[in-house]
């Protein structure tokens, strides 16, 4: 397996951020004297195993990284844009798709994660999941959105690992999983009334899961289970931001 990376920085900021920074753009919020976005993109870029990065953004991120990437300027459905940077990258690599608002992740988590999917190779996208236990854990004051499995009680991580077909799959029905990505039920009712239920009465495993998304997109999926909370603290609120500042990466 041979990995690219697409970081997704596109999201324009025109929610609770707005209250607290003016950037139009959320990724170029600063924390700890550089945008959010640079964290990420610094994370990646000591990755040894990943080879192109396509950044998906506006146009001030030429400035921010010194114009050392190919940036995709955002337009229209956040999916589109995705499928906009897999193409850019332009080859069969494996890629990385990384959101720009998880400042604490490190390069040793992302390797972490990609040397788990190479265990599984049989598949077309990997997404890491962390139980509630271990982000409570490390990061108790953090409000995150969780999903009761039969196995326990998860959230979910801002990164995939995909194989660049996976984009010739249902994009809208991608586009509405992605927009209910913190409305676990409506996620829910998204893969079948049987799976409402199962899902109401926390008898749904992460196998059923695993199994119908893979018949839906027609590509085979696989969970992991990773102990790492940062790639779930997604800065999304102000009281997210305020405490990325002051406790974990002051400024």
């Amino acid at each position: 397996m041979k990995f690219d990376a697409l970081v997704v920085a596109g999201g324009k900021n025109d929610g609770a951020l707005r209250k607290i920074s003016d950037k139009k753009y959320e990724s170029l919020i600063k924390i700890d004297g550089k945008p959010m976005v640079q964290h990420v993109i610094d994370a990646v870029n000591k990755v040894e195993e990943i080879n192109d990065i396509v950044i998906v953004g506006p146009e001030e991120l030429n400035e921010v990284t010194n114009n050392n990437y190919n940036i995709i300027i955002p337009e229209g459905r956040l999916i589109n844009n995705i499928k906009r940077g897999i193409e850019a990258l332009n080859n069969q690599n494996h890629i990385l798709i990384i959101t720009s608002d998880i400042p604490l992740v490190t390069p040793e988590i992302i390797q972490e994660f990609i040397n788990r999917c190479k265990e599984e190779n049989t598949y077309d996208l990997f997404y890491p999941i962390i139980s509630k236990e271990i982000n409570l854990k490390k990061y108790p004051e953090v409000e995150r959105t969780y999903v009761h499995l039969e196995e326990g009680v998860f959230t979910g991580g801002n990164l995939v690992l995909v194989s660049p077909n996976i984009i010739q799959g249902p994009l809208d029905w991608y586009n509405r999983i992605l927009s209910f990505r913190k409305k676990p039920l409506k996620m829910s009712k998204m893969l079948g009334f049987k799976f409402i239920i199962k899902f109401i009465f926390r008898r749904l495993s992460i196998s059923e899961v695993e199994t119908r998304i893979s018949e839906i997109i027609g590509h085979d999926c696989k969970a992991l289970i990773l102990e790492y909370p940062e790639i779930g603290f997604d800065v999304d609120k102000p009281s997210d931001l305020k405490m990325m500042r002051e406790k974990y990466l002051k400024t």
